[in-house]
């Protein structure tokens, strides 16, 4: 039935699809690093946040027992 329809019966090459696999398999690498990288920086952050909270300006919380200079 589908050999009726004119857009099967042309044939095509793995040529004409490698671009669209590559950029697909790209963009679930790039969105797996960026996860990565997220949960990462949060771990980090939350982990290294010890010492004694202060108010910061933006109503966050700085840790005054490091120096970050």
């Amino acid at each position: 039935m589908s050999k009726n329809i004119p857009f099967f019966k042309n044939k095509t090459y793995m040529t004409e699809y490698l671009p669209i696999l590559v950029f697909r398999w790209l963009m679930i690498a790039t969105q797996i690093i960026c996860i990565l990288i997220l949960l990462v920086s949060i771990f980090y952050v939350v982990l290294t946040n010890t010492g004694k909270p202060v108010n910061g300006s933006l109503g966050t919380f700085i840790n005054k027992d490091k120096n970050f200079y």
